[in-house]
């Protein structure tokens, strides 16, 4: 039906052994950079790894490689992408929310964030199938520039909190 044709087992590989290896270490290396040289240097460089790394499905969706470490492979990158970015969301909502409610707040956050990640998925599957693979993927990836959006305000609150100080 326009996808690569992966029996459940092969997606259980792909996803739950390469994907969560690539989260895993992606979130680290996320956490060990915004630790050493805080979230302002790494923004841009998370941003980025939250949306380049889809083009590993627009990849898949044109060539089909019928091979599980190919594919693996994409899913791994990905995933390592999105591990990485994903730390700086969770870093920037952590930034703004302190005093007598902060855990709370933090809560609060994360349940938007989570929302974020929830709404746009809900529709995807209607819309993969309306226009196909390929295309869905294109759409995937114009989208990114929501993100970009979403980094260039990041910086200018995080500017703004620091000229309070």
């Amino acid at each position: 039906e326009g996808g690569l044709g992966l029996t459940l087992e092969q997606i259980g590989v792909a996803q739950g052994t390469f994907g969560t290896i690539g989260l895993t270490l992606g979130g680290i290396l996320g956490g060990i950079c915004v630790s050493r040289d805080g979230l302002k240097r790494w923004l841009w460089p998370m941003a980025l790894s939250l949306t380049i790394p889809n083009a590993t499905y627009l990849y898949l969706s044109y060539y089909l490689p019928d091979n599980i470490f190919i594919v693996g492979l994409c899913v791994f990158l990905e995933q390592v992408g999105y591990g990485f970015g994903f730390v700086a969301y969770i870093m920037f909502i952590k930034r703004f929310v302190m005093g007598y409610l902060h855990k709370a707040h933090l809560t609060l956050g994360k349940a938007f964030m989570a929302l974020s990640i929830m709404l746009p998925a809900m529709f995807s599957g209607f819309l993969q199938q309306a226009v196909g693979y390929r295309t869905f993927f294109i759409i995937v990836l114009c989208s990114s520039v929501a993100t970009i959006i979403a980094t260039i305000l990041a910086i200018i609150t995080l500017k703004a909190k620091e000229a309070r100080k």
